[in-house]
């Protein structure tokens, strides 16, 4: 997992430095700067802190979510189905069933179309919440990988053809981190 990433990673680095070496010998400007080397330096560094940051991160994304969930007042699935049962109890029922049994015109349909909406409500109540167990799951699989690769987006940072990795790597963890 990451262990074997970040040991990819130390030898990548020290591949890096062998090439930004040359790269001043040799007088190449886009590895030989010293801004390539400061970089390089900074990210042997926190190549061995990325697993700690990404999880810095992930956790007070997780604590913003539940600090919005209990600013709303605890469980939103329970409270949507609160609201819906409430609504749901205001019908009188039994009134429109004797409506339709006798005379009473419109009842039977009032009674079936009410019954219909109620019905239709439930089933996209029910997909939401299966499209948000979906993209929660997902979030949590794509925080694994990012994590594990981690290492290597850190080193992608120090070089700037590689650097496009990183920017993408990083605008995707935090997009999902703020998903939530």
């Amino acid at each position: 997992g990451w262990a074997q990433v970040r040991d990819l990673t130390n030898m990548f680095i020290v591949v890096g430095f062998i090439i930004v070496g040359i790269s001043f010998a040799l007088r190449i400007s886009e590895y030989g700067s010293k801004k390539v080397l400061i970089g390089l330096i900074a990210v042997a560094l926190l190549v061995n802190f990325s697993g700690l940051l990404c999880g810095l991160i992930i956790d007070g994304t997780n604590i913003l979510t539940n600090h919005f969930l209990q600013a709303g007042g605890g469980d939103v699935g329970v409270t949507i189905l609160q609201s819906f049962e409430q609504q749901e109890s205001t019908i009188d029922w039994n009134g429109l069933q004797r409506k339709a049994g006798g005379d009473g015109g419109d009842g039977g349909m009032a009674y079936l179309g009410m019954k219909v909406f109620f019905a239709i409500s439930y089933l996209m109540v029910a997909i939401v919440f299966f499209y948000l167990v979906i993209i929660i799951v997902a979030r949590q699989a794509l925080f694994g990988i990012f994590f594990v690769l981690s290492p290597l987006a850190f080193f992608c940072w120090a070089f700037p053809p590689t650097k496009s990795l990183w920017t993408k790597w990083w605008e995707n963890f935090i997009k999902w981190g703020l998903l939530t």
